[in-house]
Protein backbone atom coordinates (compact mmCIF):
# COMPACT_ATOMS: atom_id res chain seq x y z
CA UNK A 1 0.00 0.00 0.00
CA UNK A 2 1.85 3.05 -1.19
CA UNK A 3 1.55 6.24 0.80
CA UNK A 4 -0.70 9.03 -0.45
CA UNK A 5 1.58 12.07 -0.79
CA UNK A 6 -0.15 14.37 1.70
CA UNK A 7 2.23 16.67 3.54
CA UNK A 8 -0.04 17.60 6.45
CA UNK A 9 -0.82 14.10 7.71
CA UNK A 10 1.45 11.16 8.52
CA UNK A 11 1.39 7.77 6.84
CA UNK A 12 -1.80 8.30 4.83
CA UNK A 13 -2.56 5.11 2.88
CA UNK A 14 -5.36 3.67 0.79
CA UNK A 15 -6.29 0.19 2.03
CA UNK A 16 -7.79 -0.67 -1.34
CA UNK A 17 -6.79 -4.15 -2.45
CA UNK A 18 -6.59 -5.58 1.06
CA UNK A 19 -8.01 -9.10 0.86
CA UNK A 20 -11.36 -9.88 2.46
CA UNK A 21 -13.20 -13.13 3.08
CA UNK A 22 -14.64 -14.93 0.09
CA UNK A 23 -11.95 -13.77 -2.31
CA UNK A 24 -13.09 -10.15 -2.23
CA UNK A 25 -10.91 -7.11 -1.58
CA UNK A 26 -11.37 -3.62 -0.14
CA UNK A 27 -12.38 -1.24 -2.93
CA UNK A 28 -9.67 1.37 -3.68
CA UNK A 29 -10.53 4.81 -2.34
CA UNK A 30 -13.05 3.44 0.17
CA UNK A 31 -10.91 3.00 3.31
CA UNK A 32 -7.90 5.10 4.19
CA UNK A 33 -5.66 4.94 7.26
CA UNK A 34 -3.46 7.54 8.80
CA UNK A 35 -2.02 8.95 11.96
CA UNK A 36 -1.93 12.40 13.49
CA UNK A 37 -5.17 13.81 12.14
CA UNK A 38 -4.60 16.70 14.52
CA UNK A 39 -2.19 17.96 11.84
CA UNK A 40 -4.50 17.32 8.88
CA UNK A 41 -4.98 20.29 6.58
CA UNK A 42 -8.37 19.63 4.95
CA UNK A 43 -7.59 22.30 2.34
CA UNK A 44 -4.43 20.51 1.17
CA UNK A 45 -5.24 19.59 -2.46
CA UNK A 46 -4.27 15.93 -2.08
CA UNK A 47 -6.48 15.62 1.03
CA UNK A 48 -9.39 17.60 -0.42
CA UNK A 49 -9.41 15.37 -3.52
CA UNK A 50 -9.99 12.27 -1.38
CA UNK A 51 -13.56 13.29 -0.52
CA UNK A 52 -13.30 12.10 3.08
CA UNK A 53 -16.81 11.78 4.56
CA UNK A 54 -16.24 9.79 7.76
CA UNK A 55 -13.30 9.58 10.17
CA UNK A 56 -13.21 6.72 12.67
CA UNK A 57 -10.93 7.54 15.61
CA UNK A 58 -9.64 4.41 17.38
CA UNK A 59 -7.72 6.33 20.07
CA UNK A 60 -8.38 6.64 23.78
CA UNK A 61 -10.30 9.54 25.30
CA UNK A 62 -7.05 11.05 26.60
CA UNK A 63 -5.37 10.83 23.21
CA UNK A 64 -8.37 12.46 21.53
CA UNK A 65 -8.43 15.27 24.12
CA UNK A 66 -4.68 15.89 23.83
CA UNK A 67 -4.68 15.94 20.02
CA UNK A 68 -8.19 16.46 18.56
CA UNK A 69 -8.73 15.47 14.94
CA UNK A 70 -9.06 18.13 12.28
CA UNK A 71 -11.80 16.94 9.95
CA UNK A 72 -12.61 18.03 6.42
CA UNK A 73 -15.71 20.21 6.16
CA UNK A 74 -18.83 18.06 6.21
CA UNK A 75 -17.01 14.94 7.43
CA UNK A 76 -18.42 13.19 10.48
CA UNK A 77 -16.24 11.88 13.25
CA UNK A 78 -16.95 8.55 14.93
CA UNK A 79 -15.26 7.40 18.13
CA UNK A 80 -14.36 3.71 18.35
CA UNK A 81 -12.01 3.53 21.35
CA UNK A 82 -10.40 0.11 21.03
CA UNK A 83 -8.75 0.31 24.45
CA UNK A 84 -11.70 1.63 26.48
CA UNK A 85 -12.26 -1.52 28.54
CA UNK A 86 -8.56 -2.10 29.08
CA UNK A 87 -8.13 1.46 30.32
CA UNK A 88 -11.04 1.12 32.73
CA UNK A 89 -9.74 -2.10 34.30
CA UNK A 90 -5.95 -1.98 34.27
CA UNK A 91 -4.77 1.20 32.60
CA UNK A 92 -3.14 1.45 29.22
CA UNK A 93 -0.73 -1.33 28.34
CA UNK A 94 2.94 -0.24 28.34
CA UNK A 95 3.27 -0.13 24.55
CA UNK A 96 0.24 2.19 24.34
CA UNK A 97 1.85 4.66 26.77
CA UNK A 98 5.33 4.48 25.35
CA UNK A 99 5.82 8.25 25.16
CA UNK A 100 5.16 8.66 28.89
CA UNK A 101 7.32 5.67 29.83
CA UNK A 102 10.27 6.96 27.85
CA UNK A 103 10.27 10.24 29.79
CA UNK A 104 11.01 8.30 33.00
CA UNK A 105 14.02 5.95 32.78
CA UNK A 106 13.02 4.00 35.90
CA UNK A 107 9.50 3.35 34.59
CA UNK A 108 10.85 2.47 31.15
CA UNK A 109 13.19 -0.07 32.68
CA UNK A 110 10.44 -1.51 34.87
CA UNK A 111 7.95 -2.00 32.03
CA UNK A 112 10.16 -2.41 28.97
CA UNK A 113 13.62 -3.41 30.18
CA UNK A 114 15.19 -6.82 30.12
CA UNK A 115 13.58 -7.76 26.83
CA UNK A 116 10.02 -6.98 27.99
CA UNK A 117 9.45 -4.52 25.17
CA UNK A 118 8.76 -7.21 22.56
CA UNK A 119 6.14 -8.98 24.67
CA UNK A 120 4.64 -5.62 25.75
CA UNK A 121 4.05 -4.67 22.11
CA UNK A 122 2.70 -8.13 21.25
CA UNK A 123 0.18 -7.93 24.13
CA UNK A 124 -0.86 -4.42 23.14
CA UNK A 125 -1.39 -5.34 19.50
CA UNK A 126 -3.42 -8.42 20.50
CA UNK A 127 -5.56 -6.17 22.72
CA UNK A 128 -6.20 -3.89 19.72
CA UNK A 129 -8.15 -6.75 18.11
CA UNK A 130 -9.17 -9.13 20.89
CA UNK A 131 -10.32 -6.88 23.74
CA UNK A 132 -14.04 -6.48 24.33
CA UNK A 133 -13.97 -2.76 23.53
CA UNK A 134 -11.89 -3.43 20.41
CA UNK A 135 -14.38 -5.97 19.10
CA UNK A 136 -17.25 -3.61 19.90
CA UNK A 137 -15.46 -0.69 18.23
CA UNK A 138 -14.83 -2.61 15.02
CA UNK A 139 -18.37 -3.96 14.99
Amino acid sequence: MPAIPATSVANLRDLGGLPLAGGHAVRPGLVLRSAHLDRLDPAEPVVAALGIRTVVDLRTETERADRPDRLPSGARGLVADVLADHLATSGLPPAARLKALLTDPALAEEHLGGGQVRSAFARTYRTFVSGDSARAAYG
